[in-house]
């Protein structure tokens, strides 16, 4: 990756306790909503206990199956997190128990991300036995209704010559994010180079380094200083930014590196 705030965000690591306390009986669970944006919202959960277990889900309205109380929708939650979690325990390399898969401890923040833009979700809190892996108490639920995002039109034209990549944006004044990795580390790490993208322009929002990296008009960067490996295939996407969303189309670059040449060998956008 070519920026240096990756690394700096990165080490704020946090910790865990070394003994695990098991809390079997209902406590109370403070949540506030503190932020919604287009496609996240940041939220608080303060436990009556710091031990206690917990799980919460944003849910979009309208869908069938989270049409249901509360209670109904956290078992019913619970029962696929069960199921997930005896496929995983069958991998040889896994290690965790359910409730380091599923639940959380503690009074913290967090980001509920890659939300749909303009809609009604239901914010679903819950406790969850430590022991029996059930719900435990009676879970809880907050409407919220993601802000609609102003999409921008702009594309992207690249031009490569000696292992410079110069990128050209439609629009000249609109500010937008590039970046590249490995093809198989974005695929193995995120699914998708959309994935990669958005959790790249998260985790800048989240840490206040978001307009620190964008890029504004023409722009060209050599490669030649990268440690690329030979025969490894590489993507980069770039799109439009503001305020810490993705603003257009994500602009998808597939590069390959070959005899020490960096080549483009396809472009796409997602959405199609």
């Amino acid at each position: 990756m070519r920026k240096s705030f990756l690394a700096a965000a990165l080490l704020i690591l946090g910790g865990c306790t070394a003994k695990e306390i098991l809390v079997t009986e209902p406590v109370s669970l403070d949540v506030k909503i503190e932020q919604v944006k287009g496609s996240k919202i940041v939220f608080s959960i303060t436990p009556g206990s710091e031990d206690a277990c917990y799980a919460f889900d944003a849910l979009p309205m309208g869908y069938q199956e989270y049409d249901k109380p509360d209670n109904e929708i956290a078992e019913y939650l619970l029962s696929l997190a069960g199921q997930s979690y005896e496929i995983r325990t069958k991998e040889a390399d896994f290690r965790g128990s359910f409730t380091d898969m599923w639940c959380y401890r503690g009074s913290r923040t967090y980001r509920s991300t890659i939300l749909k833009p303009d809609t009604d979700y239901r914010l679903l809190v819950y406790q969850v036995n430590p022991t029996t892996h059930k719900l435990l108490g009676d879970a809880f639920s907050q409407s919220f209704h993601t802000q609609p995002l102003e999409m921008k039109d702009l594309s992207f034209t690249y031009s490569m010559e000696d292992n410079v990549l110069t990128i050209t944006p439609s629009n000249p004044d609109c500010p937008y994010y590039w970046d590249y990795d490995s093809a198989s580390r974005i695929y193995d790490s995120y699914g998708l180079p959309y994935g990669f993208f958005y959790d790249l322009i998260d985790m800048y929002d989240q840490y206040g380094f978001v307009n620190k990296v964008h890029s504004l008009g023409e722009e060209s960067y050599d490669f030649s200083e990268d440690r690329l490996i030979e025969g490894w295939s590489y993507i980069l996407v770039a799109g439009a930014c503001e305020d810490g969303e993705i603003v257009s189309k994500v602009s998808i670059l597939s590069l390959q590196y070959q005899n020490g040449q960096l080549e483009i060998i396809g472009e796409g956008v997602y959405p199609e």
